[in-house]
């Protein structure tokens, strides 16, 4: 299984900070591990164990890496490799002679005739990270490990300083305390095993990737002591283990491990370790244990799993937005939900998640993001919920639950577009025209949500086109389910889509057969914001929005229509990794998402690729323009370019965030983004195998849209 899927790698020259692939681990906590393939770090987020200590937030950087050195008789030499600024120190990857993805990253090394392989793993509903070495062939060897610690926000960087780092040693391992009131970060070891306390601060480990973004790229870490490890013979193996005991945590149902004994000495440490492998091991072969026949849709199924994680002030399953740095945001999860959770035939965890946004909207909003500290919800998004009912539909499309979705989602639905009418947040109202109108001074409502201080980069006040795409779709899939699940409302939501339809395709066609952006207001001003300014004219930028009306279940645009939008924004805006925010003639157009992070909000949405965009693309040429064999090799095409991005560069089997309008498009953002995961996966494996659904092709929500079948 493993082989078929295998991303591989193997240093040709000195490894270069900025372009060093890089590997990703998580622990559905909002946790994570990461780093780069040669070993340095080169970011501030790279490290072996970053801690969600409030899952999925209030991440701690707990352990930097491991400093690791191979003894043989009468000889020492390294196998990691660090970044001093000025220069690259060890120089383990010399040693270095392959690196694999799967099942987990791995590292082959080769010094003077002995072969030795390393894993790295998380447990499942823990913040713990394994690391393991194996000896595959050579005479007895010792292996010395000086673990990095720190105890930071992972936003942030420090240099050394008076924390004490208390330890609570035993022969094998330690609990250390960096400061008063900080967390607990367990380091033992298992196997053949000691542990000698001592060390000090490590100096200025440089991030080239931090520096690159304009921000602080220096650190120094603790290193509290070292671990001698005994391999003696092949096939012998060894563990250390980094543990952060948090409160409340829910392991992963099925899958639960304990908690590493470590204090039960370094034998029944080892013990754990293997166990805990095995269960890891085995919950990713599950995860598709259904060959699709397309490894990149395996990879890709495996990829959806890491954004996958525990929410512990709902105490429901979340979807995080990207790695290294987001969280979970409403609009990302429910773009994402069809992908990560649908097409993966993990229903339950997206009735789940649903459930969770649907209990928590105020004033028919779900939240844009939850509070992590106590603080409420914030609902700052006018086309969150028009996704939830989006989702909602997905949903029933895919699992034929018309218990859930007639008696707890629908009746959610209908709240939303009921509260859309009369008015709610944000001067979020539908006008006189029928048409959704948002606008609140230094509020940015929509996916294009830049903001630098007190400006928003791309306000889009009034009608934006896919907010209004969104309206027309939720009301027909509302309309759609009501009448399939026995509500009496159907026909006034008919009535209501088709007077939405008309305003919109009167107000948003341009001349050339396109779409505006935005659309001024219909005279009446947004309800509730005190001095609001008058709505701008309409928006002549050409965008990916309006790619959205011929995208959704439900388009607003006939197929006529829709082919003449596919047309203009292939022109425009189509690249070989995605879709530009902003067409490359316009004068605010940013072809580099380079610099501080000024210049970066700056070009976030003004000609940035973005690659989840490909979804609806490739969902609009085959709806508009018939699933044909050549629609569908052309569709197969255009996604080639991210299956190499997938195996080449980034967080390897991943796909990131964002790439440059410009060529050669080199990757930006979060090296590991959820939508940009879920839509080349619902392309594939909803558009590409077949298993798509469309508004009439099931009866009783009975027939379509699920994948199960295909995916288990």
């Amino acid at each position: 299984m493993w082989e078929r899927l295998q991303i591989r790698w193997r240093p040709v020259g000195p490894p270069d900070p900025i372009f060093a692939p890089e590997w990703l681990v998580t622990n559905g906590l909002g946790g994570f591990a990461c780093g780069t393939v040669v070993g340095l770090a080169s970011r501030r987020y790279h490290g072996w164990l970053v801690a969600a200590l409030a899952p999925p937030v209030d991440r701690r950087l707990l352990w930097a890496g491991t400093e690791e050195w191979l003894h043989g008789p009468g000889w020492r030499c390294p196998l990691s490799t660090n970044d001093y600024g000025n220069v690259l120190h060890p120089d383990g990857w010399r040693r270095l002679l392959a690196w694999q993805l799967y099942p987990f990253p791995g590292w082959l090394f080769l010094a003077d005739g002995i072969l030795l392989e390393k894993t790295i793993f998380m447990v499942r509903g823990q913040n713990t990270t394994v690391a393991r070495w194996r000896l595959i062939a050579g005479p007895p060897v010792e292996l010395e490990l000086l673990p990095f610690i720190n105890c930071r926000d992972y936003h942030h960087t420090v240099r050394a300083n008076g924390w004490d780092f208390r330890q609570d040693v035993a022969p094998h391992g330690t609990a250390i305390v960096a400061y008063e009131a900080a967390p607990a970060l367990v380091l033992a070891g298992g196997g053949e095993v000691r542990y000698t306390p001592g060390g000090g601060w490590y100096y200025h480990f440089r991030y080239a990737l931090e520096a690159e973004r304009g921000l602080d790229c220096v650190e120094d870490h603790f290193c509290p002591g070292a671990f001698r490890v005994r391999l003696a013979g092949p096939g012998d193996e060894a563990f250390l283990v980094g543990h952060c005991p948090i409160p409340d945590a829910r392991e992963t149902p099925g899958d639960a491990v304990p908690a590493p004994p470590w204090r039960d000495g370094p034998q029944a440490l080892a013990q754990w370790a293997k166990m805990a492998y095995l269960r890891a091991l085995a919950r990713r072969a599950e995860l598709i244990k259904v060959a699709s026949g397309d490894p990149d849709l395996d990879r890709l199924m495996l990829a959806a799993d890491d954004f996958v994680a525990w929410r512990r002030t709902t105490r429901s399953a979340t979807v995080v937005a990207g790695y290294p740095w987001f969280t979970d945001w409403g609009r990302d999860a429910m773009i994402s939900l069809p992908g990560l959770l649908l097409c993966t035939g993990r229903h339950d965890l997206a009735r789940e998640v649903l459930l969770t946004f649907a209990a928590h909207r105020a004033d028919g909003l779900v939240p844009n993001r939850f509070g992590d500290a106590g603080e409420g919800a914030e609902y700052n998004a006018a086309d969150a919920s028009l996704w939830f009912v989006y989702a909602v539909w997905k949903y029933f499309a895919a699992s034929a639950d018309a218990a859930t979705t007639g008696q707890e989602l629908l009746p959610v639905a209908v709240d939303i577009l009921r509260h859309y009418l009369k008015g709610t947040r944000y001067g979020i109202r539908v006008g006189g025209d029928g048409l959704v109108y948002a606008g609140a001074e230094g509020v940015q409502l929509t996916w294009m949500d830049a903001k630098v201080g007190d400006w928003v980069v791309t306000p889009r006040r009034g009608a934006p086109v896919e907010i209004n795409a969104l309206w027309y779709n939720a009301l027909r899939s509302v309309e759609t389910l009501a009448r399939k699940l026995g509500r009496t409302d159907a026909a006034e939501w008919e009535r209501l889509a088709r007077a939405v339809r008309s305003s919109f395709l009167q107000r948003f066609t341009r001349p050339d057969g396109g779409l505006w952006d935005v659309v001024a207001g219909d005279g009446v001003q947004a309800p509730g914001i005190a001095g609001a300014e008058p709505l701008a004219p309409a928006d002549p930028a050409h965008r990916p929005n309006q790619l959205l009306a011929a995208s959704l279940p439900f388009p607003v645009v006939d197929a006529d229509h829709g082919r003449r939008i596919v047309a203009l924004v292939s022109q425009r805006l189509l690249t070989p990794v995605g879709l530009r925010t902003l067409s490359p003639d316009d004068p605010g157009y940013r072809g580099e998402y380079v610099g501080d992070q000024w210049r970066r909000d700056a070009a976030y949405h003004q000609g940035t690729v973005w690659p989840w965009l490909l979804g609806p693309y490739v969902t609009a040429l085959l709806q508009c323009c018939g699933r044909t064999p050549e629609t569908l090799a052309a569709a197969r095409r255009l996604l080639e370019p991210l299956r190499r991005h997938l195996s080449a560069e980034g967080a390897l089997g991943q796909v990131s965030e964002i790439f440059d309008g410009d060529p050669p498009h080199r990757p930006r953002g979060c090296f590991a983004q959820g939508w940009s995961v879920a839509e080349v996966l619902r392309v594939l494996a909803e558009e590409l195998e077949g298993c798509h659904a469309r508004p009439g092709d099931h009866d009783g929500g009975r027939g379509g849209g699920g994948t199960g079948h295909l995916l288990g």
